[in-house]
């Protein structure tokens, strides 16, 4: 996942996989100061950490990760999806 500048994202929608239990890590790269924060299929989490990490996936983890970059009167998003694997 990357934030580039203000106005700008470029998003990678390449899927993570990941197995029940295990750990997935999503980074927020934003040139800049900015405030950061992320949501999971449009519902806000808790933090503002540029990295975000999920341990103990299980079926509620699945769907859409965004980061949202908060500058001013600015912002910029980008989002990733997080699959369960075969295991």
């Amino acid at each position: 996942m990357v934030l580039v500048t203000s106005a700008s994202t470029n998003a990678l929608h390449h899927p993570q996989i990941a197995n029940s239990g295990s750990s997935v890590t999503f980074n927020c790269s934003v040139s800049g100061e900015a405030r950061v924060r992320w949501l999971h299929d449009g519902v806000p989490l808790g933090g503002a950490d540029r990295v975000l990490r999920v341990h103990g996936v299980a079926r509620a983890h699945r769907g859409m990760y965004q980061c949202v970059a908060e500058r001013d009167q600015d912002s910029a998003q980008a989002a990733a999806e997080l699959r369960l694997g075969g295991l």
